[in-house]
This record gives C-alpha cells, structure tokens and sequence, in this order.
C-alpha cells in the first residue's frame, strides 16, 4: 500500500480502515504459513542432499588419505632403490647404486698432487742392499765376432719376496745328570715355549696375519701348510697367555685425553651379539658381548669421574659414561639430510639444512686445516657461534624445531671441538678401527664359541694396540714369547708395552688442557714421520739345503754357549739374542733376519725391558717339570 493509497482509506472513515487492516492481516497470516510449507519443505530437501553430500565428503578425505599414503610408499621405494633399507646408515656395500657413480662424472687425474713428494720405486744403494750377488758376463765373444773385455758391473735394484714356508727344526737337547742325586739336566729349544710345537715367530706372524691385516683361518692354513684346528688351539692358548694385559690396556684408556667408542654387530654361535671399539691414541680394545645395553661402557669407563672427553654417537647406551661426551657431527648430518629426504616438500626444512650443513662440514674439517692454534680458536669460536644462532632460530616446521631441541638440551655434548682442538667433531677414528672386525664379519660370520670370541677381543686388543704405536707387532710378540719361554712369570703388560712411547701423533698430548689454556700442538719431525714408514728389512731367503746347514751352525754354537757360559741371562744383549733368539728360525716364517740389524736399524727399537734374574734362568734350566704351557701337537 502506498502512501496516498493510505491517506484514502483513512478519509473514507473508520470502518472502511478497519476493513482493510483487517484484510492485511490475514494476508500476513496466510503468507507465513505459506512459508512454514516451504521452509518445512526445504529442509527435508536440505536433509536429504546434506546425507549425500557427508558420504561423498567422507569418501573424499578416504581417496586423499590413500593418495598420501601411496605417495608416502612411492617415495619410500624411490629412497629404498637409491640409498639402501637403512637410509644413510645404509653400507655402502649394500646401496644399490653408488652415489658418486655416473657415466657423466669424469675420473680426476691420477697421482700426487701438486708439490707433493713421491714415494714412488727407487734405486737402493748397495750399503742399503740385504744381499748383493755379483753376475759375471758369461760370453766370451760379442755377436759381431769381436773379444769381450771386463768394464766392471752395472746395478740392478731388484726388490723380491721368497715363499712362505716355515722351516722344520730338530733340537738335538743335550742332558746332563747329576752325580750326586741323579737329577737329569737339559738344555732348552730357543725359539719355542715348553711342551708347544709351533715356533714363537710362526706363532707371532700367524697371528698378525689373521687378527691385525684379517686374512681368513683357511688362507692362513693353505698359505703355511698348518691343520687349522692346531691354529685355533694356537691361537686359544695365546690368548690366555695375554689376556692380563686388557685391564691395564683398559685403564690406560680410561685416562687419556680424547677417548673414542662405537659397536658393530657380531654373532656368536648364531646368537646375536656385538662388537665393541674402545679407541684412543695410544690404545684400541675390543670387547665382544653378546648385549648392546650399557653394562659394557660401564665395564671399560667404570662408575668414578674421568678426564677428557668421549667422541660418540648419540646411542643411550653411553648415557652412564662418567666423562665429558662430544656428539659425531656427522652423524648429526646425516639425520638432518634425512629429514630432507623425508619432507622433499617442506621449503623451510630445505632453507634451514642448506644453511646448516655447510656449518657442520666446516667444523668437522676445522681441525685438519695446517694454521696455528689461534687462528684455529678464533674460527672455532665464530663457526660455534653460527651454529648456536641456527639452533635457536624460531622455526615453524615441526621437524625443524625437533632437530634444534638436539642441540638446545645438549649444549654441553656439541662444542668440545671449539675449546680443545684435540677433540674432533666426528668419529670417524672408532669407526675406522671397526672396519676390519666389520670385514671379518663377512667373511667368518662371528666367532663359533665364546672361547674363539674372547680369542678375538683379546689378540685383537693386543696387536692392534702395538701396531698402533708405530711398532712390527710381530717382531715385539716374537721377543715376548722368547723371553716367556726363558721365565713365564715375567710381566706380560712390561713385555709387549714397557719402556715404549706412544706414537707421536697431533691428537696425542699427555693431559687435559684447561678449557681457556690452548694445548700446544707439535707436528712430527721429518725423522720421524720417514722412521715409521720406512718397513724392517729383511734378508734374502736362501734355498731349504743352504738353509739347513745354517742353522745347524747356529744350533751347534748357541748349544756350545749354553753350555759353556755360566751367565745365560747375558743373552738379552743385541748380539747374543740375534744368534740364540731370533737367529733360532733365521725367519719371520717368510724370510731370515739379519744378526746384525738390531744393532744398526733406529726405526724399529725394541721396548726396555726389565733384565732376568740370573738364578730364575737358571732354576729353569734345571730339571723342569709339567710344561707351562701347553698346546695342540
């Protein structure tokens, strides 16, 4: 109704205004329920396509979720096919495809880099030579017709190796018997422990070969012609021979500066089992357990606070160690590129391990770098202090923020490497010494008893530790087991590490340096470095007929000595015990040995040992009862 419509109805009196009120209101009343019938009806339409609609959407967040996780298994196979099932920590003899392999990728030239110096073949002086061997021209004519005449001789450097093949000795042992008593008296196999039937320097190379460079029991069996069984056995009695060395080893561990530990696995008559690496510049132990828990960290650390730091992973089963620990960088990287492998989509997540990466490169390669130690600090300090502004940055991404809370609750595991340039940032060291024990996995599939297992971790410990030092573990076991043959209770831990300074190496200083006292780090010197990587010489291996009658020369003199001279202990001069001690085989197994060469080589110096008491060589030239050793013949 419009306004004049109004003003109409209004003039035309009260009844007519009534009326149309009245008309108005019923057509409102009419039209709300109109549109109660058709909201009522709406709504069983809206109840009807809303039922549908929820079933679709349901079946819709269905096909989404299937769609990721199908994704989620794709990617998974992709990583699988490329890198390995254990991602970074896959082998890499298990990777199916090598990451630096390629047919786009060119091979870098071959050779020493530039102003390197060679070590390559060379020409020896005749002083230098272990035998020279004249070779006169035979012919007397030349081709042409024309006589010969002599114009001296050229040198020819020839550098050989003889055949393995030990040598058989038959000790004809003069006795003597007392007038008096009637007691027999006899004279002593140089050379050999009582009552065994191997050789001390068979003994001594077997065991190099076998637990120091891993050649395989049967190889070492076809390569010297020996049962096995009888090497085992060997072997089984060595070990508890030296076994009161691990304690000391252990506690020689325990205080050095920079301790490094890591385990592999290593079954034991089929049970599951691992091996453990206990590393540090001057020792390496191995333990073999049949747990992984940390027990065995407790066994070598003990419960009482210790000196230096310890370079590990981030495995719990450390957690117990009573020492300062520093995390393997590398380790941390690899879990922050697989975080990226994991999350190819999250671009924040990429940000963050492009900037970060590079920082932990840098640290762990920090160290090796040829500049002084304050220059080392300085950028020591100022690569720390990128990295801690990186891990406590906000972030958004969940992975991100999980990664950092690594860093924020273990501030005092992360950062030994900027205050002592001792500590590295990885552990590569722990898992270098594993390596060998990881090859001879593959190869033995573990030890076959719990007895062959405390063999391993005890030879092994023993060997590894000698060679470590810079010294021919073979030579200084060979000369231990001379000396045991002679007085078995001499100290086993004096015999192979007495009077001997560790290698001198960059990481190797004495103590603990303060955390603000900056160690002094002294390189090695020119001699020394060419000192231990100049190998011992060894003399040309002659014929079995020559050979013979040479060491039934020597027999017959070092008897006549023995017999003649009342003091045996001075056979422990340089002289004496070439001819009575290591002229006994004339031969590492491979090859004889000079007499001469203790006297004259400096690179290879024996230990100190303590002298032997005059009256225990003598009481154990008497009469002797049960040997006090035994082994299989």
């Amino acid at each position: 109704m419009t306004l004049e419509e109004a003003r109409a109805v209004y003039a035309a009196g009260e009844e007519k205004t009534v009326a149309c009120l009245l008309a108005q209101a019923q057509e409102i009343e009419r039209l709300k329920r109109e549109q109660g019938v058709l909201l009522s009806a709406l709504g069983d339409t809206n109840r009807r396509f809303c039922a549908d609609c929820f079933e679709k959407q349901q079946k819709i967040d269905r096909l989404e979720g299937e769609v990721v996780n199908l994704r989620q298994k794709l990617r998974y196979r992709e990583k699988t096919a490329q890198e390995g099932y254990f991602g970074s920590s896959t082998p890499s003899s298990k990777k199916p495809v090598k990451a630096n392999s390629g047919a786009g990728k060119e091979k870098k030239k071959s050779g020493a880099k530039a102003g390197h110096r060679g070590r390559g073949r060379r020409r020896f002086r005749r002083e230098e030579a272990d035998q020279v061997v004249p070779l006169p021209v035979t012919k007397e004519h030349c081709e042409c017709g024309g006589p010969l005449e002599s114009r001296g001789a050229k040198d020819r450097s020839v550098l050989d190796l003889p055949p393995i093949e030990p040598l058989k000795f038959l000790y004809l042992l003069g006795r003597k018997q007392c007038t008096s008593c009637g007691k027999m008296h006899y004279s002593q196999a140089p050379g050999v422990l009582p009552g065994w039937f191997y050789g001390n320097g068979l003994i001594s190379q077997a065991a190099v070969m076998h637990y120091v460079h891993g050649i395989p029991m049967g190889t070492i069996e076809r390569m010297l012609g020996l049962p096995r069984c009888s090497l085992i056995d060997t072997f089984h009695e060595l070990a508890k021979l030296f076994a009161p060395v691990l304690p000391k080893l252990m506690a020689e561990y325990r205080v050095a500066p920079v301790k490094h530990a890591d385990e592999t696995p290593w079954r034991t008559q089929g049970q599951s089992g691992y091996a453990w690496v206990f590393h540090c510049d001057t020792v390496t132990l191995f333990l073999f357990r049949h747990t992984r828990s940390g027990e065995v960290p407790v066994e070598v650390f003990g419960n009482k606070c210790l000196p230096g730091v310890l370079v590990r992973d981030r495995y719990s089963g450390y957690s117990r160690v009573p020492c300062k620990v520093q995390f393997c960088y590398e380790h941390l990287k690899r879990n922050l590129e697989d975080l990226v492998k994991k999350y190819p989509d999250s671009q924040e997540l990429k940000h963050f391990a492009e900037h970060v990466l590079p920082l932990f490169r840098e640290a762990m390669q920090l160290r090796g770098k040829p500049i002084p130690d304050n220059e080392f600090y300085e950028e020591a300090l100022k690569l720390k202090t990128r990295i801690v502004a990186a891990m406590e940055a906000d972030a958004q991404d969940e992975a991100i923020r999980t990664y950092q809370e690594i860093f924020r609750t273990n501030p005092d595991k992360l950062y030994h490497w900027a205050d002592d340039r001792r500590v590295p940032a990885h552990n590569n060291k722990a898992e270098c010494e594993l390596r060998p024990t990881v090859i001879a996995r593959k190869v033995s599939f573990g030890s076959q008893s719990s007895r062959g297992r405390h063999t391993r971790e005890v030879l092994a410990s023993v060997l590894n530790t000698l060679a470590q030092r810079g010294r021919d573990p073979a030579e200084i076991l060979n000369t231990a087991l001379d000396r045991l043959a002679v007085v078995p209770d001499l100290d086993r831990f004096e015999l192979l590490f007495g009077g001997a300074a560790p290698s001198d190496k960059r990481d190797s200083l004495p103590t603990e340096s303060p955390k603000r006292l900056r160690p002094v780090v002294q390189p090695p010197s020119s001699q020394q470095s060419q000192a231990r990587a100049v190998p011992p010489r060894r003399q040309t291996f002659v014929p079995n007929a020559v050979a013979a009658a040479v060491v039934a020369l020597f027999l017959l003199a070092a008897n006549a000595l023995l017999l003649a001279t009342p003091h045996v202990a001075d056979i422990q001069t340089p002289v004496a015990a070439a001819t009575l001690g290591s002229a006994r085989h004339q031969t590492d197994i491979a090859s004889f040995q000079s007499p001469t060469r203790h006297e004259t080589r400096q690179d290879t110096a024996l230990p100190h040992f303590p002298p032997v008491p005059t009256s225990a060589v003598a009481e154990h030239e008497s009469v002797r009862g049960p040997p006090a050793y035994s082994t299989r013949q």
